[in-house]
């Protein structure tokens, strides 16, 4: 179990952590808080300021790694992660969203899980959704490094 937030490129990011913390609480025993960190609405065709994106993406991670106590992991895909992420957040553990091209193609840093569709099937699943997303550990990393202990 975890919590994930969509990240805002239209809010400050230390206000959006506080409202992660306060609707989210206690994570102990469960996933690493995530981040998601993409294009919304407009964002494609009029993308926000790097620097500023940096600067409140920072202020979010510190605030939620002072709260819990662990560096929180940063989920982008790889046109989002090339444009904001590589070279400013090496530190975070990543959850990278390739599914149109096979990832070792278009990424060659460092991650712990892999979304490779979003047309998934899962026997048992009965939510509203055609098709769900599915993911897969690295297979050099350990699911224990993203659990808060």
């Amino acid at each position: 179990v975890g919590a994930y937030h969509f990240f805002s490129y239209d809010s400050n990011g230390s206000k959006q952590a506080e409202n992660y913390i306060n609707t989210v609480g206690d994570l102990n025993g469960s996933l690493i808080p995530v981040v998601d960190v993409e294009y919304y609405g407009d964002k494609h065709k009029n993308p926000p300021c790097k620097n500023e994106v940096i600067k409140e993406l920072q202020e979010y991670l510190d605030k939620l790694e002072e709260e819990y106590g662990v560096k929180p992991m940063i989920y982008s895909r790889v046109g989002i992660y090339n444009k904001y992420i590589k070279g400013e957040f090496d530190s975070y553990k990543k959850w990278i969203s390739a599914i149109y091209i096979p990832l070792e193609i278009e990424y060659k840093d460092d991650w712990y899980l892999w979304q490779y569709t979003d047309k998934g099937k899962l026997e048992g699943y009965k939510g509203k959704e055609k098709y769900i997303d599915l993911n897969v550990l690295n297979k050099n990393k350990d699911i224990n490094e993203l659990i808060i202990k």
